[in-house]
């Protein structure tokens, strides 16, 4: 929060002096006429716009000589604000709102004094800012009513016992079963925004966290190259024309690979001889890297070939 905006604002506010009872009746019927005209849909006569404007000056003054409540309700839900959403500031502006809506509604005949009427409708409207704001979220009213009770109940067995309930004690306390309050609870928890400063050169909490891509990648990159290896030995336990014919049938040296009747043509083969010699090949190869990760530095090859020996 800045604070030397707010201790501007508070000198700005308190120039409005407080009202009397006579003055909050008087205020009060110059709105309720406004509200009745506002919400006209008849033609307005030039004496019923002035009622209007009379009735906006004193919705404003009804306001703005109350602003001291809207800043004592926020204070006490400022607590209540743990993830930095919201500041004293936005609360303020919120019961601002209620208060509009109390100066609107607000009947001066009813014998109580404005700032009783007006004290629910801010509150009303900073909690449900919180709920709706503070929260990642959010929650329907129903269960944030569980969640408060829980808090409460909590609270009070901590006060009375001088330590926290177990889960069994809160369910009974609650008359929930235990899928139910674990529910809630995961409910309210507060998230945390990861720009917020956590280090003392002020770093974000992002700057800490790792960078899981980049961490995948180099992973998957060593893993290639492990792998490559593994095959590379593999293949040294082959026999030559063996070792010659997977090689050339998969390019493994850099050029395209070559069909197995164009190897058979060369070498004087059937086609099905190769394929055959290159099906025993691929099988000997699948073997010995899976003895490699089977025995690992224990590993020996068959014949003796291998370059792990």
């Amino acid at each position: 929060m800045d604070t030397d905006s707010f201790r501007v604002y508070m000198n700005a506010i308190g120039k409005y002096p407080l009202l009397t009872a006579k003055q909050e009746i008087q205020l009060a019927r110059q709105v309720q006429r406004y509200v009745q005209l506002r919400d006209s849909s008849e033609i307005l006569t030039k004496e019923e716009k002035r009622d209007i404007r009379v009735g906006l000056r004193a919705r404003d003054r009804l306001v703005s000589c109350n602003l001291r409540l809207v800043i004592y309700v926020a204070k006490k839900y400022s607590m209540r604000t743990k993830s930095g959403a919201m500041d004293i500031m936005d609360l303020v502006q919120e019961g601002s709102i209620g208060l509009q809506r109390a100066a609107e509604m607000f009947d001066g005949t009813k014998g109580y004094k404005f700032s009783t009427y007006s004290y629910w409708w801010i509150r009303q409207a900073i909690t449900r800012a919180i709920d709706n704001k503070e929260r990642l979220v959010r929650l329907p009213s129903h269960a944030l009513s569980k969640i408060y009770k829980l808090i409460r109940v909590q609270r009070e067995f901590l006060q009375a016992n001088g330590r926290m309930p177990t889960l069994s004690e809160m369910c009974q306390l609650n008359d929930i079963d235990s899928d139910e309050l674990r529910l809630l609870m995961e409910r309210n928890a507060h998230h945390g925004s990861l720009d917020a400063l956590a280090a003392e050169d002020g770093s974000p909490i992002l700057d800490l966290l790792a960078d899981k891509s980049s961490q995948d990648a180099d992973h998957t990159e060593i893993e290639l190259v492990e792998r490559t290896e593994r095959l590379l030995n593999a293949l040294d336990t082959l026999d030559t024309p063996s070792r010659d014919v997977l090689v050339r049938t998969f390019g493994l040296d850099g050029k395209q690979p070559v069909s197995y009747s164009a190897i058979g043509k060369e070498l004087g083969v059937s086609r099905d001889g190769i394929r055959q010699r290159a099906d025993k090949a691929k099988n000997r190869v699948r073997l010995e890297m899976l003895r490699m990760d089977v025995l690992g530095d224990s590993y020996t090859p068959i014949n003796g070939h291998s370059k792990l020996a």
